[in-house]
């Protein structure tokens, strides 16, 4: 069993950037690893091999983020209008479901007080 710790800092120094990779490796079990201590590798990279390294990350997490607003502006352009067209008849149903429970609910509890007045104002006397 090996436990990997991997940091990546940006740093800019007089218009250069480069990236520093710091990578420790640490065995905890001598099971399958022989021996004990820690690899540790510094390496500056600049900054143009850096993209080249990982391309297709950078162009999956560009992808992702144009493929969001592109669905977000599809969203407000086409759905929206079709269902603005309804939005007086679907508050109106919430309105009607709210005013269902929430007043059933504050008819029996009003019935149970009122009767609970009567039967301790009776009981009084």
């Amino acid at each position: 069993m090996t436990a990997s710790k991997a940091t990546l800092s940006c740093t800019t120094d007089f218009g250069t950037t480069i990236a520093h990779v710091h990578s420790t490796i640490t065995p905890l079990s001598t099971e399958f690893i022989t021996g004990s201590g820690s690899l540790t590798a510094n390496e500056e990279v600049p900054i143009l091999q850096f993209f080249k390294d990982h391309w297709m990350a950078l162009t999956a997490t560009l992808t992702a983020s144009i493929a969001a607003v592109v669905l977000t502006i599809i969203v407000i352009v086409v759905f929206l209008p079709l269902i603005l067209p309804y939005m007086p008849i679907i508050v109106q149903k919430l309105n009607n479901i709210r005013q269902t429970i929430f007043g059933g609910i504050l008819r029996r509890a009003t019935s149970i007080k009122v009767r609970m007045m009567q039967y301790f104002k009776f009981k009084r006397n």
